[in-house]
């Protein structure tokens, strides 16, 4: 009942009981309903008394079953910063989260202490996920071998931004796609440069 209002927009206990109420009828096709529709006190002891893991991995499973086993679609793992989670004793909730472009769906989410521990956080995210046949595309904050190696590890591709903060690797990529490459390249028409100014950086 929870997970159905909540996806109709139905934000606090109060509204997930109102809206099993309104929806009553509906509901009984599916459940048995013998103590009839708990009151949002009843909703909110449940939730207090779940596991939060539990809950997390039965969802995750259960978003995973509306998602084909095998896809060609392209996984974006990205983590952002939710803005006011913190305050003055506690950073704020740093989330990477898993986005199916294809479907519009999120199929997983990891919390990572702070951004630098997204190196941890990715790995953990995809153990939980069916990637197979993906092509998983991460920032430069996850551009690591450990990475790449558990995403091949899973029957998935993977596609890594390289900057900076991997010198040796970024310089090895320059050297393998030197100037006359790409001189070829652009003779063959196949070669594009594009530049912008984002986040006080030119990319």
């Amino acid at each position: 009942m929870a997970v159905c209002a909540v996806l109709c927009d139905m934000n606090s206990f109060e509204e997930i009981a109102f809206w099993a109420q309104s929806k009553e009828a509906w509901l009984r096709r599916f459940l048995k309903l013998e103590g009839g529709i708990p009151s949002h006190d009843t909703v909110n002891r449940v939730f207090r008394i779940l596991n939060p893991k539990s809950f997390e991995s039965a969802f995750r499973r259960w978003a995973g079953g509306l998602v084909p086993a095998v896809s060609t679609g392209t996984l974006a793992v990205d983590g952002k910063t939710i803005r006011g989670s913190g305050d003055g004793e506690n950073r704020p909730i740093h989330l990477v989260s898993a986005f199916a472009t294809e479907c519009g769906l999120v199929l997983g989410q990891e919390k990572a202490s702070d951004k630098s521990n997204e190196i941890t956080a990715i790995p953990e995210l995809l153990d939980n996920l069916l990637i197979r046949g993906y092509l998983v595309s991460i920032d430069t904050m996850g551009c690591q071998s450990q990475i790449a190696a558990k995403i091949l590890a899973q029957k998935a591709d993977y596609l890594l931004a390289v900057k900076g903060n991997q010198p040796s690797l970024q310089v090895t990529l320059q050297e393998r796609f030197g100037l006359a490459q790409r001189e070829a390249l652009q003779q063959a028409g196949q070669y594009a440069r594009f530049s912008e100014e984002a986040h006080g950086r030119f990319v």
